[in-house]
Formats: C-alpha cells, sequence, structure tokens
C-alpha cells in the first residue's frame, strides 16, 4: 500500500514544471488529484497521470485569481472524492523587467496570481480540508 492511498490532493499550476511534479509524485504515492491550470494542456497530463499511476484527477481548467472558480473547483472536488487532504498553491508567475521600467501593471499581476491565487485557492480548500479531518498545504514560491 502507498502512503498516500486514498488521500485527494488538489494542486494548482500543473500542467508544468514543479506543479506537474508535485502532481506525479503524489501520483506515485496513491493519491487522487485534483489539478487546476490555466493551460489546456492539463487535461492531457491529467490522462497521463491517470493512465500510468491509475488514480482518479479531476483536471480543471481556471484561473486562481477568480475566488469563485477556486470555491467551485473545490466543491466538484468533494463532490466527486468526498473529501480533500492535500493543498499546493504552485500556481505563479514571474515576469522580469529592470524595476525601474517596471510599472503598477506589473506588480498588479505578482500581486494577483503570486500572493492572492494562493490566498483565494487556500480559502477555497481549507473548509473543506478541515471537514476531511485536516491535512497538509503547501505554498510554493519560486523564479
Amino acid at each position: 500500500m502507498s502512503k498516500l492511498n486514498g488521500k485527494v490532493a488538489f494542486i494548482t499550476g500543473a500542467s508544468k514544471g514543479m506543479g506537474k511534479s508535485h502532481a506525479t509524485i503524489y501520483a506515485k504515492y496513491g493519491a487522487n488529484l485534483i489539478l487546476v491550470d490555466l493551460d489546456e494542456s492539463i487535461h492531457e497530463v491529467a490522462a497521463d497521470i491517470q493512465n500510468t499511476y491509475g488514480v482518479e484527477v479531476l483536471a480543471q481548467v481556471a484561473d486562481v485569481t477568480d475566488p469563485q472558480a477556486m470555491r467551485l473547483i473545490a466543491e466538484k472536488g468533494m463532490k466527486r472524492f468526498g473529501k480533500l487532504n492535500a493543498l499546493v498553491c504552485n500556481a505563479g508567475v514571474c515576469r522580469l523587467a529592470r524595476f525601474l521600467d517596471s510599472g503598477d501593471a506589473e506588480l498588479d499581476v505578482h500581486i494577483n496570481v503570486n500572493i492572492k491565487g494562493a490566498w483565494h485557492t487556500a480559502r477555497a480548500v481549507l473548509p473543506h480540508m478541515i471537514d476531511s479531518g485536516g491535512g497538509s498545504v503547501v505554498i510554493m514560491s519560486s523564479v
């Protein structure tokens, strides 16, 4: 038996990079997954993971800056799996530019995705995680 059998992980930014790696590792150890990304390729990633590891995967295209979308996905995940045990807030952006050449638009994108996105996702998932008996939360930050 794998150490995450019967657990459900909600992962944002899961179509590539670290998010896809986290999804693969959770699946390798038996967790069912709720995968969220802006990129439509999330459906291909979900199918590959499901076929490789035999876990159930719910894939959703959504924007973490939309609190209603995050609430709806968390509710959909609860309806499908009956619980939520782990959250990985991985979705993020990094638009590098010379600081003095950057304006409020660049600042807003970073704040909205990297900070508010994790905030909205956690607020959507945590009530369900608490109802499921608790769990683990990982909030990523990287360049």
